[in-house]
């Protein structure tokens, strides 16, 4: 929150040109891609204006749409929706990516996750890593597969629902993350931003478990009461 006008949008920048250089020469992490095109957004919008050092010295606001004012609201509540579209059209691109594939709807039959998940455990033995000690304990358990691959293909199919009611977005979004988490226990493969549960805090009201830990940094004062933390801006699903 320091200087964030200039600081938010070159460290978004910054993030994009490493990430892409990364890429450019081992294999392509697309779980960072949301990562990226967060902090983004995060860096051109005014998001430095509650809890940081810009708002204790008086200087709000973003490059993009320059100074708030206090009390202001709309520049606070359309970045949260923009964030949690962002998150379920990357899940959406995911589903169709499935269906467009050579395996198409047969996701829904649980073998194609199976084999996935056999391919990926040989290739870790093979290579000399070790394989999760649940593939095996797992494998043979047809009905649990065909829940798994339905249930990610639904999960990801209907992600842009999640934007229609805050409930749905909420168990959306606990769901996802269980799923992340699974995947971690059963491939041991980690997406960071993901299990952290961080890529889904734009469908929970964040800043009033803020606003109950600690006080706005700002001046004494009206300002300081009724500045931009007292807004209560939409979650994406509200």
């Amino acid at each position: 929150g320091w200087r964030h006008r200039t600081t938010g949008p070159l460290f978004g920048l910054l993030l994009l040109f490493v990430l892409s250089y990364r890429n450019s020469w081992s294999m392509i992490f697309h779980n960072d891609n949301v990562l990226v095109l967060h902090a983004l957004i995060l860096g051109f919008v005014p998001a430095a204006d509650a809890y940081s050092v810009d708002r204790r010295r008086g200087r709000p606001g973003s490059w993009l749409f320059g100074r708030s004012q206090a009390g202001a609201g709309w520049q606070y509540g359309w970045p949260i929706r923009l964030l949690g579209t962002v998150t379920v059209l990357a899940y959406f691109l995911a589903g169709m990516a499935k269906i467009a594939g050579p395996a198409g709807l047969a996701w829904t039959t649980g073998e194609v996750m199976r084999d996935q998940l056999a391919v990926d455990a040989l290739r870790k033995i093979v290579l000399g890593s070790r394989a999760s000690a649940l593939i095996n304990a797992l494998y043979n358990e047809s009905l649990l597969f065909v829940v798994a691959g339905a249930g990610t293909l639904v999960l990801e199919l209907g992600a842009p629902f999640a934007l229609a009611n805050r409930r749905l977005g909420q168990l959306w979004a606990l769901l996802a993350l269980s799923m992340h988490w699974g995947i971690y226990l059963i491939m041991g493969i980690t997406f960071r931003y993901q299990m952290s549960g961080a890529i889904f805090a734009s469908f929970f009201p964040v800043e009033r478990v803020l606003q109950r830990l600690v006080r706005p940094i700002g001046r004494s004062g009206p300002a300081a009461t009724n500045g931009p933390t007292q807004t209560q801006a939409p979650t994406p699903a509200g």
